[in-house]
């Protein structure tokens, strides 16, 4: 074993997500996309443990900057704060994963299956 290894697998770290966050909801910490496994402390403490690779249920917008419907693979971006997660497919934002269902009631949010990562 490597003396230098940190942590054996990257799929659950502890990272500053740089605000309070809830458990279950997306996050981007700089360009790596997750979803916060943990809450962040009640002291201030702004690390949660984020799952930085799986399938997760999340709330996303079909809205790329006008109206538009999801189809499964397509790209799924952030467009928001840690504070308030958006998830959408508006090309203007950070990859975060590929939408695994479909949404095709444009404009509007769903909870649908998305594969974090690219």
């Amino acid at each position: 074993m490597a003396t230098n290894e940190v942590y054996k697998e990257g799929a659950q770290i502890p990272m500053t997500v740089g605000a309070s966050v809830a458990a279950r909801k997306p996050v981007c910490v700089g360009k790596i996309p997750g979803v916060a496994l943990t809450a962040t402390g009640a002291s201030g403490t702004q690390v949660a443990t984020v799952a930085t690779e799986g399938v997760f249920e999340l709330n996303v917008h079909a809205d790329n900057g006008g109206s538009t419907t999801i189809a499964a693979g397509d790209i799924i971006y952030w467009s928001g704060t840690n504070a308030s997660p958006v998830l959408d497919v508006n090309t203007g934002g950070t990859r975060f994963g590929y939408a695994l269902e479909a949404n095709s009631a444009s404009g509007t949010s769903s909870v649908i299956k998305v594969l974090i990562g690219y």
